[in-house]
């Protein structure tokens, strides 16, 4: 038969499972066949099925698992002895043939998994190709400068070199050059503690002497000021004063974990880099690093201090004082019995005129962060402060910037915020102060504005953990964000505003609650949606500042007949701020309410025999009566009075209506008809 071009052996990854594979390639007895699993011969545990086929199938008893090949091994041997006028039969022939074909094709395997020539390269001026492959069992060269070296002969060179090393070589002591300044020093002079002196750096301007003993003093490693043993039980602290008091310039501090156990105080135009280290305080009580008088100096992480636990405690992490465009950058503090940062303030010094936090945040400290009145002007950024005891971050400080806050799951207070002797006038941008377990957010006697832009508010329960409260504040702007939790307003002394919010309601619908448990007169809400902003069917948004819907219908009011009684509408639709005293009619301004402010009305008196001339209604400000309206007859028994009025009023101003009804009974409202008051400050 024919034998057809095509492989000589076959790969497969066996999975464990199939355990029937196809032979493709011709066999012309089972025992052409080598199997092997995972490089080792298997002999049996199989059947091979479909000899003399260009294709066969191998059948395992156990499912194979592994790296499984099938290789084509036709013995190099003839067996067959034709005999002088014996049979020459072609079945015989053939197969003898079609053995010496596969023989062939097993050489060719052979023979294309050799070094060999590329296919245009010239016999001697050309190179072996290895297909990638690396080659082994490389005999040595023997120093024949024409044979090829294997790897043992290049160590051995190198370390015949290296042994070798005596004689001229080391004789330099008579070799002389220029360094950087053209001064003539020997090679032996760059061995002396002012070698460095002697090398040149190129950091400079083309043509400026420099060298690495300069660039060396711009940038200086921490232990050049002693050794840093890092088995947190040696203190290191004397290395880090050393290195603080060396002057403006970069301290490399880099990649150490060791104990600092008591203070350094980085000193003004020092950089200090930090990146990797983690530094322990210990038991010290007091600041670890203290910038004070640490003017344009940087501490830069990322870096972990680590302190012993979340106690209460007065150890600090980093404190500013009296410092003034600093930058800390990157830095995390863990468990410390105090203040992770601290803002102390100023001595002699009016601002920290633009001093800035970057990406630092304190994890289960006491206190995360807090800045005392005087540390102004300072701007943090991507602050993130969790599972704190006594709060994430307290701000007393006047124009204090904190953007894109992550303030969530402390202890007790997410974000504090007190009046201090600025009034902690300053904003709060982006960020989520969420989860923590009795404020959110905690303000009291802020009363020169601040300004809450697309922050995000989630409660900690349904039960009123996790809230914002606002206490003796005023000017206080929540806006642009979410908020998912209640709001409570204790003795505003002026107007605060909650507008723009998503109110998802996943904590339940919003409440809004003062010290009466009654909507808080003092906040303004408006333009806020969601499935939040609906409690007992109300809404949450105020119309305007202020804004008071009453009714009748149904319900008469006995009128006395031929003289005036005052108007009481006994239906409160709407009124946020509580002015409206129903028992009496009348709506009194709530403080700091003062302004312009329209007064709508439609009174429909039941009045039988009622005279239109005679019969009228009176608006009245602070009692005095100031638009007198006559009736519009809507039936025999029926009349119609329309208010449409504009006015000024102060705060405890007060409006009511009087009605004059000439008839033989008379009554306010009607069985069907509304009668309806609305008041709304307009400006």
């Amino acid at each position: 038969m024919a034998v057809p071009e095509g492989p000589t052996e076959k790969r497969y990854a066996a999975n464990g499972i199939a355990t029937v594979y196809t032979i493709p390639f011709l066999l012309l007895g089972a025992a052409d066949l080598k199997v092997y699993l995972n490089d080792v011969e298997v002999t049996s545990g199989f059947t091979v099925s479909g000899i003399g086929a260009p294709q066969s199938t191998i059948t395992f008893t156990v499912a194979p698992l592994g790296a499984l090949l099938l290789q084509l091994d036709v013995p190099f041997q003839r067996l067959n002895d034709y005999q002088e006028n014996g049979d020459f039969l072609s079945s015989t022939v053939n197969r003898d043939f079609d053995r010496i074909w596969q023989a062939l094709k097993q050489l060719l395997r052979y023979s294309a998994r050799a070094l060999s020539l590329g296919f245009f390269d010239v016999d001697g001026n050309g190179f072996y190709r290895a297909k990638g492959n690396g080659i082994i069992n490389l005999a040595s060269a023997n120093k024949v400068d024409n044979a090829a070296t294997n790897w043992k002969d290049v160590k051995d060179q190198i370390a015949l070199v290296l042994s070798s090393g005596q004689g001229p070589i080391n004789s330099a002591s008579n070799i002389a050059y220029l360094d950087p300044n053209n001064d003539v020093k020997t090679v032996q002079y760059l061995s002396s503690p002012a070698g460095a002196a002697a090398i040149g750096f190129d950091w400079a301007a083309p043509g400026v002497p420099n060298s690495l003993a300069l660039a060396m003093r711009r940038s200086r490693n921490i232990r050049m000021y002693g050794a840093i043993v890092e088995d947190l039980t040696t203190n290191n602290l004397a290395a880090f004063q050393a290195a603080s008091a060396s002057g403006p310039g970069i301290i490399d501090a880099r990649g150490v974990t060791c104990l600092v156990q008591g203070q350094f105080i980085p000193g003004p135009g020092q950089i200090w880099l930090l990146a990797g280290s983690k530094l322990y305080p210990g038991t010290y009580g007091g600041t670890m690093c203290f910038m004070y008088q640490s003017h344009d100096t940087g501490v830069i992480g990322p870096a972990v201090i680590q302190g012993t636990g979340k106690a209460v405690g007065t150890q600090k992490g980093i404190e500013v004082n009296s410092s003034k465009r600093f930058l800390v950058h990157g830095i995390t503090a863990f468990d410390m019995p105090g203040h992770g940062f601290y803002m102390s303030g100023n001595v002699g010094v009016q601002r920290y005129e633009g001093g800035r936090m970057i990406d630092c945040g304190g994890h289960r400290c006491y206190k995360g962060y807090e800045d005392l009145p005087g540390a102004e002007y300072m701007t943090i950024t991507n602050p993130h402060f969790t599972q704190c005891s006594e709060f994430g971050m307290k701000t007393t400080a006047g124009n204090v910037r904190i953007v894109n806050p992550q303030i969530v799951d402390n202890d007790k207070d997410g974000l504090q915020s007190f009046g201090g002797v600025n009034h902690a006038h300053g904003g709060i941008a982006g960020g989520n102060i969420n989860h923590n377990v009795q404020y959110n957010l905690y303000m009291s006697d802020v009363i020169n504005g601040l300004s809450i832009t697309g922050t995000n508010f989630y409660a900690n329960n349904t039960t009123g953990g996790g809230a914002i409260f606002l206490e003796r504040t005023k000017g206080v702007n929540i806006s642009d964000g979410i908020i998912d939790c209640r709001v409570y307003v204790y003795g505003a002394v002026g107007q605060n505003v909650l507008r723009d919010m998503y109110c998802p309601g996943d904590y339940g619908p919003m409440v809004l609650s003062d010290e009466a448990d009654k909507q808080p007169a003092l906040l303004w809400v408006h333009d806020c949606t969601g499935a939040g902003i609906r409690r007992n069917f109300k809404n949450i948004n105020n119309p305007g500042p202020i804004y008071t819907s009453v009714r009748r219908v149904g319900a008469l009011q006995v009128l006395a007949v031929n003289t005036g009684t005052p108007i009481m509408f006994a239906t409160v639709v709407r009124d946020d701020h509580l002015a409206y005293d129903v028992p009496s009619g009348v709506f009194t301004v709530p403080a700091t309410q003062q302004g312009l402010y329209r007064i709508k009305a439609v009174l429909v008196f039941t009045a039988p025999g009622y005279s239109a001339t005679s019969s009228y209604a009176e608006l009245r400000i602070n009692n005095v009566a100031v638009v007198l309206q006559a009736a519009a007859g809507f039936s025999s028994n029926v009349m119609v009075f329309n208010f449409d009025y504009e006015v000024e009023l102060n705060a405890a101003n007060t409006i009511s209506f009087v009605g004059f009804i000439f008839a033989t009974t008379a009554n306010f409202g009607h069985a069907t008809y509304d009668s309806r008051l609305t008041i709304e400050r307009i400006g």
